[in-house]
């Protein structure tokens, strides 16, 4: 016995522990093994509803089945949608007839991966459905005083904010109030979070020891109640990693085996990815963890602070410094406040609002002071958005993460001896990442997967132009109760894209013409990222191209409606080629001719065979290496003769799987055999690097 807490108190086994499970983890995920007990063909699934969201007529409902299943459903008429919203509760059993699918991964370079994210949480299969149908109401305690518990809450005005914090639903809270609370770094604030229920695991700890004054007993209560609570909260990785910590701290105490802080930590790690190892592509388990293993580290540093104020300071900046390269990773961007706005923030929401959360459950008449310190909370996160000193960073492969975290260690330990001048260092080495873009030495061409639409991206060598040709837009057509929250593709893909190759504005937005699925997006990007300049077709202007203006002019962008135009960007000359047409939208198209590294380019955006045909005919010469295929593909574009006289090495076609139009046209096709053709719907994205041997990557 002797031995084994001799053993227990030694940190190498634990070391040795952890190595040992992160190599168990890579081989799994490696061998992309998927413990499911469906094969696949299934059309019938029988299920309760575990959690359920209702966003127009998308219901998406996370079922308990043989396992846990994503469903999809559109409802098709409104008496459907009223009765599903009426009478639909959590634990409420389904029967579904439709089709099981793999979830799919990101078909865009560097952004969130939805099959990643899924298998994190032991999900292997959505399932499309055709038809529901309830065939049992929930007779599910734990569900019952859920549902109870939801009903409440959706009484109270500020119930978005109790559902974050309570159920951690955070998508509830305004969007322009949440990017916000994102820019300024305090979005971990806002639900469900290890530090939360800490707090709540160490009150309910002193109040059970004055009550029951029995240590064993006041743990076991404790712990019940939280795992209670992670139930309502759908066992988020943070609140697991919390409860699994404090239980392993009772253990260790009960017993008196003296194991460190730190070790345990590492023993939940290690149970943790042992019971799933796909909880490694978790970003919270990541964040979580790394943040935790730095504060028990380098705790000594919150020890020594004099004040209230100092230590609050001290936790802020570790907590930002611990978290910073896993930010850069997904977010792409830092906001060199953070450290200083979270002294605010973590206090006030902490040590006021969150406990003022559960007092206005219990005393409802304190709901106003709630809200007028929640309206505070908002006003003073969007007054300090406008004054954030952002850093955009690209996106880094995994040994320069390794390599950010080698060198915040270096840092946390000189500031433990009195030698805080080298955090400069870090700082140096962010400010080199910002304009890492410099360092590119190939123009390169990317075609967004932006589904029915196209988005094109030119960026020249060394970071000397950036140039995007259109933004996508995907019209919702859906109007009342079928309408949902408002998607952007700007803001969830193209801006991310951007942010993550180190782009931080754009010398031209080239809007080819007025189609929704062309420019749909452009006031969303101009809102939420810089750009030099616009340029437009010359046609009759719509209601969204007029709408856009309007914005221009307001930002003082400057923007020019042209026809045959050229313009130079450090001697990369660009020409747009197509002749004015104000009879047809599509005709009036912006065709632009580049040439670049000595591979010329031509996009088409959404022309026709009669202008291909006056481009044949004004230049007989007109070669392209690259060529952007007019009008996704349609049977109105890419004539034979056309394609016989450009050459194209290379043939780009941006179109949505499963498109109403049936583009691209099998004619299209046709004419295009012998040409290596890539489409957005079966490759994703596509990005070209214009080096003497062309380097092509796609996103599937």
């Amino acid at each position: 016995m002797q031995n084994l807490r001799i053993l227990l108190r030694c940190n190498y086994p634990y070391i040795g522990l952890v190595i040992i499970t992160i190599f168990y983890v890579l081989i799994y995920i490696n061998l992309e093994i998927t413990p499911t007990k469906y094969h696949g063909n299934e059309t019938m699934i029988q299920g309760y509803i575990d959690a359920f969201k209702l966003d127009g007529n998308h219901l998406t409902i996370v079922l308990m089945a043989k396992e846990k299943i994503i469903v999809n459903y559109y409802i098709k008429k409104e008496t459907e949608y009223l009765k599903i919203k009426d009478i639909y509760q959590l634990g409420d059993y389904l029967t579904l007839i439709g089709t099981l699918k793999r979830p799919n991964q990101n078909t865009n370079f560097n952004l969130f991966n939805y099959q990643h994210y899924l298998l994190s949480e032991k999900i292997y299969w959505t399932f499309s459905v055709n038809q529901i149908s309830k065939y049992q109401p929930n007779q599910q305690l734990t569900y019952q005083l859920k549902n109870k518990l939801v009903n409440y809450l959706n009484q109270y005005q500020e119930s978005s904010y109790l559902k974050s914090f309570i159920l951690g639903e955070t998508n509830l809270i305004d969007q322009v109030v949440t990017d916000s609370y994102r820019t300024n770094g305090i979005s971990y604030l806002f639900g469900t979070s290890g530090l939360y229920l800490t707090m709540m695991a160490m009150f309910l700890l002193s109040v059970f020891k004055r009550v029951i004054k029995r240590t064993i007993i006041s743990y076991g209560l404790v712990i019940i109640m939280l795992l209670l609570y992670m139930f309502l909260t759908h066992y988020t990785v943070s609140s697991l990693r919390a409860l699994s910590f404090f239980s392993l701290m009772f253990i260790n105490r009960t017993f008196n085996l003296s194991i460190k802080p730190l070790n345990l930590l590492f023993l939940v790690l290690v149970s943790l990815l042992l019971t799933n190892p796909y909880l490694i592509y978790s970003v919270g388990l990541q964040f979580t963890f790394m943040v935790s293993f730095y504060l028990n580290q380098f705790k000594s540093l919150i020890k020594r602070q004099k004040n209230y104020l100092g230590k609050i300071a001290m936790i802020s900046l570790m907590v930002f410094l611990s978290g910073l390269p896993l930010l850069i990773r997904t977010n792409f961007t830092l906001n060199l406040l953070t450290p200083l706005i979270n002294i605010v923030f973590v206090p006030l929401i902490t040590l006021i609002i969150f406990p003022l959360i559960f007092l206005v459950l219990i005393i409802p008449f304190l709901s106003p002071i709630l809200i007028n310190l929640l309206k505070l909370v908002e006003f003073m996160s969007l007054s300090i958005e406008r004054y954030s000193l952002p850093l955009v960073l690209a996106s880094t492969p995994l040994f320069i993460t390794l390599i950010y975290y080698l060198l915040i260690t270096f840092c946390f330990h000189k500031i433990r001896i009195h030698q805080p001048r080298y955090l400069l260092i870090l700082l140096l080495v962010l400010l080199i990442h910002s304009r890492v873009a410099n360092f590119n030495k190939y123009p390169t061409i990317t075609m967004f997967d932006v589904g029915q639409g196209d988005a094109l991206l030119i960026t020249l060598p060394n970071n000397r132009g950036n140039i995007l040709v259109d933004t996508g837009g995907q019209l919702n057509f859906n109007q009342g109760w079928q309408k949902g929250k408002e998607f952007s593709l700007a803001r969830m893909l193209i801006i991310p894209s951007l942010k993550a190759r180190g782009i931080h504005e754009l010398d031209y937005l080239i809007l080819t013409h007025g189609d929704y699925d062309h420019m749909g997006e452009a006031i969303n990007l101009i809102n939420n990222f810089k750009v030099k300049c616009v340029l437009m077709n010359s046609g009759h202007n719509n209601e969204l191209e007029l709408n856009l203006i309007a914005v221009l002019k307001e930002k003082k962008i400057n923007y020019q409606q042209i026809s045959r135009y050229n313009f130079k960007i450090n001697n990369y000359l660009f020409m747009l080629i197509n002749k004015q047409n104000l009879q047809d939208e599509n005709s009036d198209s912006l065709i632009l001719y580049t040439k670049l590294n000595n591979y010329t380019l031509l996009l088409m955006g959404d022309a026709s065979i009669e202008n291909e045909l006056v481009l044949s005919r004004t230049y007989p010469t007109i070669k392209a290496d690259i060529l952007k295929i007019g009008h996704h593909g349609s049977k109105y574009s890419s004539d034979p003769s056309f394609i016989k006289l450009v050459k194209p090495q290379i043939a780009l076609i941006s179109v949505g799987k499963t498109n109403l139009y049936g583009h691209p046209h099998p004619s299209t096709s046709n004419n295009l055999k012998g040409v290596k053709t890539y489409l957005s719907s079966l490759s994703g994205s596509v990005q070209i690097t214009l080096k003497p041997h062309l380097e092509i990557i796609t996103g599937q």
